[in-house]
């Protein structure tokens, strides 16, 4: 995109994609290894394009009210990264797939209608707004204004329910006025960001900015304003997860022993959020059947409608916002005794192991991390063929429990 900012396209020369078959060969490779998630890695990831693919071609297309550079390599037909993705996905559905990183302008709707319908391709998208200011946004060349990013992040919401949305955002561009800062901390607001990679900007040699543009905001009110966009992000993600996460039903695909709790493992949802894992002793069931889960939902709306009561009280603990310690306790309680009851009369326990998926029920809120009391071990296109959605469960209201 040759942003004024950004050093990459001098360094790394222009954009070439890789055959898709090599692709989804080197996928199934690391499926039969047992590998559980695959990531696929390049610099504008999204803007794939495989010109090799005679039989497989279609133009080109960005998202509604973004303008893209006009590359030989974009715009011959070829094999685009909606169908790249879905070649992918449908070597294990079994196997969580990722990518990184994208430019919001390769977002159009064909990319977000298979993440929204395929249950492995992941929830959490990178969309790096860079600035909350159209004027600024100008400046960085970056080929959209806030209003066209807007308009993105509310498709993707609509798209792509319980999607969780990441961006990078630079304080201190050259020219950044104190309105043009504003216009970003509103964004972030109205974006709601679950990760957030933040920075003050920091001149670059050999790039338009840096030969052409004045770093002329000081660097004392640069790290004022990244204070400010940190403090901001840490705000909107508590409060967003308390409202879309908690007492919700996710799918964590485990990945290690915890380095900060004895006796939990850590792992992350589809939407790409770290959940430390409470379990009893690391024994779970297999994914019993969905009434007994039905029991365990109950309980959650309980504990929800308690916290809410400690919200009102002014009570807080510091993570979710209310006095949620004890109500997590006895949710946990109840959860686990009813599923290890239905696992000594219906099959024995089996211990939970990294490398695999287990249902967890968020019980705590603290940022971006999540805390949970895993409840089931189950396989994922178990889990969302029987509909273990958020919004079913007396949970995070946001969307699914992907």
């Amino acid at each position: 995109q040759f942003c004024t900012y950004c050093v990459v396209p001098y360094t790394r020369g222009t954009e070439r994609s890789r055959p898709w078959q090599t692709v989804v060969d080197e996928v199934r490779r690391l499926s039969s290894e047992g590998i559980k998630e695959v990531t696929l890695l390049g610099q504008n990831v999204n803007t794939y394009n495989d010109t090799s693919a005679e039989d497989r071609t279609s133009p080109y297309v960005v998202a509604e009210g973004f303008r893209a550079r006009r590359l030989p390599t974009r715009e011959a037909h070829g094999l685009r990264f909606a169908e790249l993705l879905h070649e992918v996905a449908a070597v294990d559905p079994e196997m969580r797939v990722r990518f990184t990183s994208p430019h919001p302008k390769d977002f159009p709707d064909s990319v977000l209608q298979l993440i929204a319908s395929t249950p492995n391709v992941c929830s959490a998208l990178h969309m790096p707004a860079q600035s909350g200011s159209s004027s600024t946004l100008s400046r960085m060349k970056r080929g959209y204004t806030r209003e066209a990013y807007l308009g993105l992040i509310h498709r993707v919401r609509d798209l792509v329910p319980g999607a969780s949305i990441s961006t990078d955002l630079i304080s201190g561009f050259c020219g950044e006025t104190e309105e043009e800062h504003a216009d970003t901390l509103s964004l972030m607001e109205e974006a709601e960001y679950s990760h957030a990679f933040m920075f003050a900007y920091s001149n670059r040699d050999n790039t338009y900015a840096g030969r052409r543009l004045a770093d002329d905001v000081p660097e004392e009110v640069k790290q004022r304003r990244l204070r400010e966009v940190i403090d901001t992000y840490r705000r909107v993600v508590q409060d967003h997860n308390v409202r879309e996460e908690l007492w919700g039903l996710r799918l964590v695909l485990l990945e290690g022993e915890s380095r900060r709790k004895d006796g939990a493992m850590t792992g992350r949802t589809d939407n790409n959020k770290r959940v430390v894992v409470d379990g009893k002793g690391g024994l779970l069931p297999r994914l019993p059947p969905v009434s007994l889960l039905h029991d365990v939902a109950e309980a959650a709306g309980t504990a929800g409608a308690a916290v809410a009561a400690a919200q009102a009280d002014g009570i807080g603990n510091g993570e979710t916002g209310g006095d949620a310690t004890a109500v997590a306790a006895a949710v946990a309680e109840r959860g686990l005794a009813a599923l290890a009851a239905a696992g000594e009369g219906g099959g024995a326990l089996v211990q939970a192991r990294e490398g695999e998926y287990v249902a967890v029920l968020v019980t705590a809120v603290k940022g971006q991390s999540l805390r949970g009391v895993a409840l089931a071990r189950c396989g994922l296109a178990e889990f969302h063929a029987l509909g273990l959605l958020a919004g079913a469960w007396g949970g995070g209201a946001g969307g699914g429990g992907r």
